[in-house]
């Protein structure tokens, strides 16, 4: 497939490109006539692959029924809500989504929708972490040793599907496979952040209209992975980072950017991004008649679902530094009157006067549940009486540093925020 990515910048594991040398080889054969060569040296017959390109999965999740794609107009976002039965917590290390009919499937993204996950996210029907995607020219998932993505018992699977006929009936049924991996080899959880712009115009007729966006990095964090995401009118996307000490730094730039090969651009080492750092995507967009995929250059863009209308989305893969899976997780233990008690821990990783939890619990109080370190060995903890049900949390340390747990599998809601469940579930499933 063609590689887009600007060779000045960032240094990619997955990088396509034809060396000089192999260039010159070809270069030169071409010059002499193209002749055979020696046929002793032929290399084996290239072999395709029919199936599943990572080989066998460990366990596939499929649609349930096809869905009847009409021959034309526009349909809206499917949500197939799938329950695989996991009855245990599953570390995924590659995924590979098969789109039924590719030429109506215009991405599918299969979220993990976990048991006390932010409900705002819940309510819409996906999650925020994702076990894996599908775009025109992606390759399949497959993360770095030692990083999975974390499944949940209990959790269901929720696929996002974006279809655009192609001028006829189809029925789709996709699937993803699954790749497990030995819980005691990961370190590390994959974690999925976006930087957005979601209140854009491009004007009519205008061929290189600037949209920026930005995150600020709340925690130390090794980024894995960018993928940049725009439609038709995508002509180029930038991604920026400023460090704290205000050293800037070009992570990926994309100057000709083609939607029909939206692409994921994995280093070949980890970038190591400080606290405080600030990434930003700059993106521009061709709105013109001689941009020949634009669907209409006479009408002003913004942003939208479909195709003929536009996003701006920087994807990032990336790690927390301060994960801690050898860490304890919240115990939780029955006592009485149908009620929980919970013990958390935390070992933080600066000078801390106070440190205190705050959660869904008591209302996100900074101030009412401290931690203490009676013996000295640099961990604190503290208890709360619960009701069954799923809660969110955070440390706060002096007040005004607020921390996920780094003994978290996973995270939930765009704020990154640690989760449990107490007793049974609120509701049936």
């Amino acid at each position: 497939p063609p590689w887009h990515a600007d060779p000045k910048h960032g240094d990619f594991a997955n990088d396509a490109r034809m060396t000089n040398q192999e260039k010159q080889t070809l270069y030169d054969w071409v010059e002499n006539g193209s002749p055979q060569g020696d046929s002793k040296q032929l290399p084996p017959k290239k072999e395709f692959t029919d199936g599943w390109a990572l080989g066998r999965p460990d366990f596939v999740v499929r649609m349930p029924e096809p869905i009847t794609v009409s021959a034309t107009g526009v349909m809206d976002y499917q949500y197939v809500t799938i329950d695989p039965g996991f009855t245990e917590d599953k570390w995924v290390r590659a995924s590979e989504i098969r789109p039924g009919v590719r030429s109506v499937v215009h991405h599918i993204l299969v979220f993990i929708s976990t048991p006390g996950a932010d409900p705002i996210l819940k309510k819409r029907g996906i999650g925020f972490e994702t076990v894996g995607g599908y775009v025109p020219g992606s390759p399949p998932m497959d993360l770095a040793d030692g990083i999975a993505r974390y499944v949940p018992a209990g959790s269901t699977f929720v696929m996002q599907i974006h279809y655009t006929p192609d001028g006829r009936i189809r029925n789709d049924q996709s699937e993803i496979g699954l790749y497990f991996a030995d819980p005691a080899k990961i370190r590390r959880t994959m974690q999925s952040g976006v930087v957005v712009n979601l209140d854009f115009e491009i004007p009519p007729g205008k061929d290189n209209h600037r949209v920026e966006a930005s995150y600020r990095f709340s925690h130390d964090m090794e980024v894995h992975s960018l993928t940049p995401h725009m439609h038709f009118r995508g002509k180029s996307f930038r991604y920026e980072l400023m460090y704290p000490s205000g050293t800037r730094e070009t992570l990926l730039d994309i100057p000709r950017y083609d939607f029909n090969w939206q692409n994921s651009y994995q280093f070949s080492q980890p970038i190591l991004v400080p606290e405080g750092s600030l990434l930003k995507c700059i993106a521009h967009f061709d709105n013109s008649e001689h941009n020949p995929s634009n669907p209409d250059p006479s009408i002003a863009v913004r942003w939208g679902e479909q195709t003929w209308e536009e996003m701006m989305i920087g994807f990032c893969e990336a790690v927390f530094v301060n994960q801690d899976l050898t860490a304890a997780e919240p115990q939780i233990t029955p006592v009485a009157g149908g009620r929980y008690q919970v013990t958390f821990s935390y070992k933080p990783d600066r000078p801390a006067k106070t440190i205190h939890l705050a959660g869904t619990f008591n209302d996100w109080n900074s101030s009412s549940n401290p931690l203490t370190d009676p013996d000295g060995d640099g961990t604190y903890s503290t208890k709360a009486i619960v009701d069954a049900g799923e809660y969110r949390y955070k440390f706060v340390v002096d007040g005004n540093y607020w921390t996920h747990d780094p003994a978290s599998r996973s995270l939930t809601g765009f704020l990154h925020e640690s989760y449990f469940v107490a007793g049974p579930e609120p509701e049936p499933r």
